[in-house]
């Protein structure tokens, strides 16, 4: 039994070094572990190439998503990126609707978008969080609010800069 506890254990260590050395040799193969997820979160879909990494992924959560917001600008921060601000007209963080085609049905529906943005340190990479809420739009027009309580979660991490 004890030797069973102490493989488990050296399995798990190595595991997490292979994370942390990945990420730093700049391999971000598994991006859930590297933007991060919110709790309940499925369906995620990741894109990674040489400059772009992009993880999508589905939430059941109230509008306007107020923990999922709070969860990507604390962790964030805590890595050292700053809140983007455009032109001196401070940060660029808000909700807008507008007629959109929902990706699951592919037929128009009304897409509450939220977006904000980080860059980090050196100033040279930027990372975007956009959240958007899709509702039946039979009419052509957007309610006040989502009437549904799922939306996609989108984190992306870009070049920056000059």
């Amino acid at each position: 039994m004890k030797k069973t506890l102490i493989v488990l254990a050296l399995i798990a260590i190595l595991g997490e070094g292979y994370c942390v050395w990945s990420h730093r040799e700049g391999s971000k193969s598994n991006l859930k572990y590297y933007f991060g997820m919110v709790p309940d979160a499925y369906s995620p879909r990741e894109f990674n190439n040489e400059d772009v990494q992009s993880l999508s992924y589905w939430v059941k959560i109230n509008y306007p998503a107020e923990s999922v917001i709070r969860y990507y600008d604390e962790s964030l921060k805590a890595k050292g990126w700053t809140s983007l601000e455009v032109n001196g007209s401070g940060t660029q963080r808000k909700w807008n609707s507008g007629i959109k085609v929902d990706p699951g049905s592919a037929v128009p529906a009304c897409g509450f978008t939220y977006f904000a943005a980080w860059v980090n340190a050196a100033k040279n990479r930027l990372t975007q969080l956009t959240i958007v809420y899709y509702d039946p739009a039979p009419n052509k027009i957007c309610p006040p609010a989502p009437q549904n309580n799922e939306c996609l979660v989108t984190m992306q991490e870009i070049p920056y800069g000059p």
